[in-house]
């Protein structure tokens, strides 16, 4: 792999590509969801050789947490120096709690520390979260451990009949610089996902020409959560290819079938031995899509720059040989880049089975000692850390929303995600949806409602309903989304959620749709007429049904300007939630109840200040936020109607005492010549109207006060259409 100059220059390439990366900024990244509880680990120094340094493991959650345990992994090669490696917490919610340790490393070489935090919640559910460093110690110099180079070479397990040449001629690693002396992946045939045939007995179609044949193998776990590798398992799609040892000229390249095999017609290089080399890539007909695994992001997104791959060691066949057999070949080491390239062929294979290319490529940068993070940066590449390939689930979370941003045409909705933001708690209404969705397309994938962490810690998107503790309510809450599409996909009765009603018409909207919440896949899904049973599976969520549309508004159908004039309506709540009306006018207004019972009809008045044609309409919003579509509209037709003149001020006494009677008169003018009314407001919370009157005459009304005081009287007019003037300038009365 390199001298510790070779290791130190990767270093400085890793660390500026993440310089870069840094520093790009625009483009908006989608990291994975958190469980409640969170670790930070840090160290107040990189040590050298036996010297001692401070481990800082910070642990935190945004409930209580009793009896959460917390541990520190050292590595063979460090010791315990002072403190203590594990401690049972009782964490407060937001209230950090710390296990610290003193080590020193008793031998050079690369180390990874591990802290975890687990809290067991129930049988199906816990929480938790790893943090890793990765140094390397040296006798004088120490380091964060580098990035390794992405290629390495195989172990045969099962030999073949090719001849095994025990050193090797230097590999030349694949780079931007030799990368146009390299056939394209671009040009090589795609895999069709029901290609079945064993190329055992393959034979070339010359004479001149070798069939190289064999089998890829890789260290596997196959479930969900894989903290280790307890098996062997074939490498399937991958991309292989034969180099000549001599100049790694490509002689031929092919892809494995589904059963390990692979068989590659070349030009027999004879003396000049020849290598088999296994990329974690894949690339599929249909829609030429390209799958990658690369340990640096400048390898980009397309093509074999930075492909993670092994190599045989070099072979060589006689030149009387028509069919060689190399054997079975074993990934010796970073094998977890061929888990994270299976992820990613199971979920396109998921999703692509009987659909075009709906899910599209993916590259995931990683390499075992990123800490980088765990995101999708939209548009470009899936970014993970050195521990994430431990669950398959963060995996296809992280390619769930590359999916969505193929599906959506290159773009996806703002996200409006905080940092960090959990599975369980609300955030937004788009980021649950985009979240909500990448939650969901593990688990579908997966073919299990249960989601892992690398730390371990899971949770079960099933079982959580109405009051399920330490659980936000709603669809501003991610996992309530993933839980509300898996109930619509499965086929368990779960309370309210008595229905399976399948993956194609959940991906037939995400596909074709562009939703920015749930709110829209709902009314989307109602709107193809799809079953309405959809609702009892998203209440089992808490993703509250909305209110049904309101009654239209009745009341008078035609009217004046500045006239009042009322209306009546009412609204239903499909789970009798307390609702709020609310009432368009149709002229840039509306007017708003508080919370009122499901059903319960209520009033509205309004004034229209010039003459038009109206629409009247309604909506309701529930307690939960939840709003219904708008009602049909009364159209109202309102008038021309000039209000009255402003009163003249009331003229009569200024001076009097309690208990007499008073008379006061006023005047005003209707430009329509309606007959007015008059109103007094004689200051003391009381009021006179007189009967109809013509505009210009002087009506009078009479008043005594029952008590001393000083008294505003002023006074209004009224049309007949109801229109209403303003108010007089007052009359001051003093009053013994």
């Amino acid at each position: 792999m390199g001298g510790n100059a070779d290791r130190f220059s990767r270093f400085a390439l890793v660390f500026c590509a993440a310089l870069i990366a840094i520093g790009l900024g625009s483009a908006e990244e989608l990291g994975d969801a958190f469980t409640p509880i969170t670790v930070n680990l840090t160290i107040s120094k990189i040590p050298v050789l036996n010297e001692s340094a401070d481990l800082h493991c910070k642990v935190s959650s945004i409930y209580d947490a009793k009896n959460t345990t917390v541990r520190i992994q050292l590595p063979e090669g460090s010791e315990l120096v002072n403190g203590s490696l594990a401690v049972k917490l009782d964490l407060m919610a937001d209230r950090p709690d710390y296990l610290n340790a003193t080590v020193k490393f008793t031998r050079s070489g690369d180390f990874t520390i591990k802290a975890t935090a687990y809290h067991m919640v129930d049988a199906e559910n816990s929480w938790g979260d790893l943090k890793a460093l990765y140094l390397t110690i040296g006798q004088n110099r120490s380091m964060f451990t580098p990035g390794p180079s992405y290629w390495s070479y195989a172990v045969q397990s099962e030999p073949g009949n090719a001849t095994v040449i025990p050193t090797n001629i230097t590999r030349i690693p694949i780079n931007a610089t030799i990368g146009t002396a390299m056939s394209s992946a671009q040009e090589l045939p795609g895999v069709d996902l029901n290609y079945s045939s064993e190329l055992n007995g393959t034979q070339p179609s010359s004479s001149s020409s070798l069939m190289v044949k064999g089998r890829w193998r890789y260290k596997a776990n196959t479930e969900i959560y894989r903290p280790a590798a307890d098996a062997l398992d074939w490498a399937r799609y991958f991309l292989v290819k034969v180099e000549r040892a001599s100049d790694k000229r490509v002689l031929g390249s092919g892809y494995i079938d589904k059963n390990g095999y692979f068989s590659i017609e070349i030009t027999n290089p004879g003396s000049d031995g020849f290598q088999v080399i296994l990329y974690a890539y894949a690339k599929f007909k249909t829609g030429s899509t390209e799958l990658r695994i690369v340990s640096n992001e400048v390898g980009g997104k397309t093509g074999l720059n930075y492909v993670w791959n092994w190599a045989t060691r070099t072979m060589t066949a006689s030149e009387d040989d028509r069919v060689t057999n190399i054997g079975t070949w074993d990934v010796d080491d970073d094998y977890k880049a061929c888990w994270l390239l299976s992820d990613l062929i199971k979920a396109w294979s998921y999703v692509n089975s009987n659909t075009p290319d709906n899910a599209g490529p993916a590259t995931i940068v990683w390499y075992s000692t990123s800490t980088q993070g765990t995101f999708y940066r939209r548009g470009g590449q899936i970014f993970l850390t050195g521990e994430d390939p431990a669950s398959a689930s963060t995996t296809i979370h992280e390619y769930g929303h590359n999916v969505m941003y193929n599906a959506y045409n290159n773009w996806m909705p703002t996200s409006n995600c905080p940092s960090p933001h959990y599975v369980t708690r609300k955030s937004h209404v788009n980021c649950a949806w985009t979240e909500g969705w990448a939650n969901f397309f593990s688990i579908l994938v997966n073919r299990d409602p249960t989601y892992w962490w690398s730390s371990g810690s899971k949770r079960n998107f099933e079982t959580p309903t109405w009051g399920t503790p330490s659980w936000d309510d709603g669809p501003e809450v991610e996992g309530r989304v993933a839980g509300a599409l898996w109930d619509i996909y499965d086929n368990v009765d779960d309370g309210d959620d008595e229905y399976c009603l399948g993956f194609d018409k959940i991906e037939n909207l995400v596909f074709t749709q562009k939703q920015t919440n749930f709110a829209d896949f709902r009314s989307q899904w109602l709107s193809k007429s799809y079953s309405k049973n959809v609702d009892k599976c998203i209440y089992q969520n808490t993703i509250d049904n909305p209110p049904n549309a309101p009654s239209e508004p009745s009341g008078t159908s035609s009217g004046y300007a500045e006239a009042a004039y009322s209306y009546a309506t009412s609204a239903k709540d499909p789970d009798s939630n307390q609702l709020k009306l609310t009432i368009d006018w149709g002229d840039g207004t509306t007017s708003e109840t508080g919370f009122i019972e499901s059903g319960q009809r209520v009033g509205f008045s309004h004034i229209w200040s010039k003459a038009g044609r109206y629409q009247v309409k309604a909506m309701a919003t529930d307690s939960n936020g939840e709003s219904s579509d708008w009602s049909n509209s009364q159209i109202v037709k309102i008038g021309a109607n000039d209000a009255p003149g402003t009163p003249t001020a009331p003229s009569g006494t200024n001076n009097g005492k309690a208990n007499k009677i008073y008379r006061y008169s006023t005047s005003s003018t209707d430009s329509n010549g309606d007959r007015l009314k008059y109103t007094f407001d004689w200051g003391d919370g009381r009021t006179t109207t007189t009967s109809w009157t013509k505009p210009g005459s002087h009506p009078r009304a009479s008043y005594k006060w029952s008590g001393a005081g000083i008294y505003e009287v002023k006074v209004r007019a009224m049309d007949s259409k109801d229109a209403v003037s303003e108010w007089s300038e007052p009359l001051v009365v003093t009053i013994t």
